[in-house]
């Protein structure tokens, strides 16, 4: 079966760009739903959309910035809301992270809400390089990068992500220090999604076309200079990559 992407928040950490919101995105594989990033309003255009939040398997997260994880709490809250209302279970599902302490603090602020008891038990796991999920109907990958610089301590806390379903390969970039970080991740990938809110398309585009990158190309996590003129750098990344890229919108859909 093919899996669905959906494309929650397209927008980087703008001052309120309406009407965008901050970068999420999820995969729907065989009635299940797996998040990447849960940005700001995340849950509520996923559930307006029809999505079964109760069928969520497992939150995949970047790095720690706001723009990246400013709708957890309320995804999380949304799902205990959802769960009582439906006098259904709870799915828990876990939080892989590269900061476990914020995604801490995250549930134990909810612990002074409503839901504190049906949000407690949420697992948080570690981020680290290699394989860090596999339940059979995906596989993810995680790559350290260098959009927040060397750790001096060792421990890398902000990654990228490749992910395997149904024999495609989906690479995510998070937010990278550029290109490089991702190495040879995007030579086999059918859809590389890539973030524009640090970089200039165009060049990106350029640096792909020159690795003989031969996938879809999807443009997220805008910044002003791609959203003060999105027709234009479809047009000119078009060019470059013979019609091969998409900038992403709020609602962005993807048959993978």
């Amino acid at each position: 079966m093919t899996a669905r992407l959906t494309v929650l928040g397209s927008c980087s950490g703008t001052e309120p760009f309406p009407p965008r919101h901050h970068t999420s995105w999820t995969l729907e594989k065989d009635g299940c739903l797996y998040w990447f990033d849960a940005g700001e309003n995340c849950s509520y255009s996923a559930y307006s959309r029809g999505m079964d939040l109760l069928r969520s398997r497992a939150i995949f997260i970047s790095h720690a910035h706001l723009d990246h994880t400013g709708g957890l709490p309320h995804l999380l809250w949304v799902m205990a809301k959802v769960a009582g209302l439906r006098k259904e279970q709870n799915p828990h599902p876990a939080i892989y992270t590269p900061d476990m302490e914020q995604a801490e603090y995250f549930v134990a602020a909810l612990n002074h809400t409503e839901f504190g008891k049906e949000t407690a038990s949420t697992p948080i796991r570690p981020v680290t390089d290699g394989k860090i999920f596999d339940d059979g109907r995906i596989q993810v990958f995680a790559y350290h990068n260098h959009h927040l610089g060397t750790p001096e301590d060792g421990i890398w806390r902000s990654y990228s992500y490749r992910i395997e379903t149904g024999g495609k390969k989906i690479v995510y970039s998070g937010d990278v220090a550029g290109l490089e970080d991702l190495g040879d991740l995007p030579h086999d990938a059918d859809f590389l999604l890539m973030e524009s809110g640090h970089h200039d398309p165009p060049e990106i585009c350029r640096k792909l076309r020159d690795t003989g990158f031969a996938g879809q190309l999807v443009l997220l996590h805008h910044g002003r200079k791609i959203l003060s003129d999105p027709d234009f750098y479809a047009a000119e990344c078009g060019k470059i990559l013979d019609g091969r890229v998409k900038i992403a919108e709020d609602g962005t859909l993807l048959e993978i």
